[in-house]
């Protein structure tokens, strides 16, 4: 699997695990949700540090994760795509920054 695909799912991954309890199921904001994102963080850190030409990829590669970050969201909750943003609500900075954690 090529790094840039790589890059995609572990964004998709962060932005699922960032953007469910935010929107859908507060009470889904687990330690072990925020672990889940910590690794995805450290994942997407690893492959720009390994390929740095990624990091110009990073703006299309979240915009590619985010409707596929709301499937599974939607799935996962039970609810409709309405229930979520149309666009994605973090900036890439917040994607990657290991102290940010969003709020319900």
């Amino acid at each position: 699997m090529p790094a840039g695909s790589d890059l995609g799912m572990h964004l998709l991954r962060c932005v699922n695990e960032m953007v469910t309890p935010l929107f859908a199921q507060p009470e889904a904001r687990s330690s072990g949700r925020i672990g889940s994102i910590a690794e995805q963080r450290l994942q997407i850190a690893g492959q720009l540090e390994d390929s740095p030409s990624l990091k110009g990829f990073l703006p299309e590669a979240a915009a590619n994760a985010y409707p596929k970050a709301l499937a599974l969201a939607a799935r996962e909750t039970g609810l409709g795509w309405e229930s979520f943003p149309a666009v994605c609500p973090f900036a890439i900075s917040e994607l990657l920054d290991d102290d940010f954690y969003p709020v319900p």
